[in-house]
């Protein structure tokens, strides 16, 4: 269900994490971001349940392959979602640290394209603004769910991600076809 009390946080998804030689050589693909599940690439899965949960902004930080990712970006125009595609691969902690600098009002989703999970995303905030921490990570049957929430705040730095356990969601890191969105 669509959450319409607040504004969503600006989302940023890493999409640069590389295959492992075995999944390469099988789809022939090098990030997994770019890999097609059912028809589609995981970016254009995440880029999908973003706009049906409402958010206006997207930066998709994409590394080497940001030409490939903006050509299916261009694609799905038609998406009430402003979608910024970057030639840039910091780490998850770079992107915390250099985001939370900026003190925007609705505060940051980080999404790592290199899971597939199921749509998860509006009940991991929710669940997320029911306590008073500045920083959540999702885990889902003891594995980390590439999904990362900082509230806005002043504060100068944030220590650790509170866990939120969401035991119905499951994610697969190798990418099969066994978890669809």
């Amino acid at each position: 269900m669509k959450s319409q009390a607040t504004k969503q946080p600006t989302a940023i998804i890493l999409a640069d994490q590389l295959l492992d030689d075995g999944l390469k050589t099988a789809f022939g693909k090098h990030e997994k971001a770019l890999l097609a599940v059912s028809g589609s690439t995981v970016i254009e899965y995440i880029l999908l349940e973003l706009q049906y949960l409402n958010f206006s902004q997207c930066f998709v930080l994409a590394g080497k392959n940001a030409d490939e990712i903006n050509v299916i970006a261009m694609g799905l125009q038609h998406l009430k979602i402003n979608i910024e595609v970057m030639n840039y691969a910091p780490s998850k902690d770079e992107v915390l640290r250099d985001f939370n600098s900026m003190s925007q009002p609705n505060g940051l989703l980080l999404i790592e394209a290199n899971q597939l999970r199921s749509q998860s995303i509006q009940q991991f905030l929710d669940l997320s603004n029911r306590t008073d921490y500045l920083l959540y990570s999702a885990i889902g049957s003891k594995k980390p769910l590439g999904l990362t929430y900082l509230k806005p705040s002043n504060a100068d730095f944030i220590i650790n991600a509170k866990p939120i356990e969401m035991n119905d969601v499951v994610a697969d890191s190798r990418l099969t076809t066994k978890v669809f969105y």
